[in-house]
């Protein structure tokens, strides 16, 4: 093989090999460009997850302190209900029930009769009360469940965006190494037949100038014995 045949040989090796490491870099890109998309719609996702629970987790918290308030004794159970439309309602007809039984019974101002109506206004509130610490509770407990669902969310993203980060930069290792690989070896091939056609060239040469072709050999018999017969 010619030095001119043997550079051609090594230009398309290095050639090859840079297209080869081209690849590699092309496709080490498209993994980042793969785990950032990834990233990012995670991320949008729990965003978009916790903006819908924040408002159940906030009326949990709400109630959550006005139970906190309650147990302390910084503020009173009654003070929820009491005053509002309702109440005053089921007060007022409750109370003008009681009156209308008391007079038919000739009790009405008695003392008996004032203590059914007291009664009747401490079960309107005690009923009323017990509702009330319900709807605090479950409320507080709706709150509650949003923060733990909030928080598994971000937890459960969060090892999505590790384990996605992870598997991306072992990817993009390899891409990268197999990158080198490729070069290096399309190097290393056209330097070995480089080496390769410099130990040959002066048995090539020689053979092309004819120096290595054997003279003919001497006959040890006289060949003229043939002809005498």
């Amino acid at each position: 093989m010619s030095f001119a045949a043997t550079a051609i040989g090594v230009a398309g090796s290095v050639a090859g090999g840079m297209i080869a490491a081209q690849g590699g870099r092309e496709q080490a890109g498209a993994i980042v460009n793969g785990q950032l998309v990834g990233r990012e719609t995670a991320l949008e996702l729990d965003n978009r997850a916790r903006a819908d629970m924040a408002p159940f987790r906030d009326l949990g918290l709400t109630a959550g302190n006005q139970l906190e308030q309650i147990i302390a004794g910084n503020a009173k159970l009654d003070d929820l209900f009491k005053g509002s439309s309702l109440y005053d309602w089921q007060s007022e007809m409750g109370t003008r029930g009681i009156n209308r039984q008391l007079k038919a019974r000739g009790m009405y101002n008695s003392g008996a009769g004032l203590e059914t109506l007291a009664m009747f206004e401490k079960g309107l509130v005690a009923e009323e009360g017990a509702k009330w610490w319900d709807k605090l509770f479950n409320t507080a407990a709706l709150g509650s469940n949003a923060a733990a669902r909030m928080a598994t969310g971000t937890t459960q993203t969060g090892a999505t965006l590790a384990d996605l980060g992870l598997k991306s930069s072992i990817a993009q290792g390899d891409a990268v190494a197999n990158q080198y690989n490729a070069l290096g070896g399309a190097v290393a091939g056209g330097l070995g037949s480089v080496a390769q056609s410099i130990l040959n060239k002066p048995y090539l040469d020689k053979l092309a100038s004819g120096g290595t072709r054997s003279s003919a050999p001497e006959m040890d018999f006289d060949p003229s014995v043939f002809s005498k017969q």
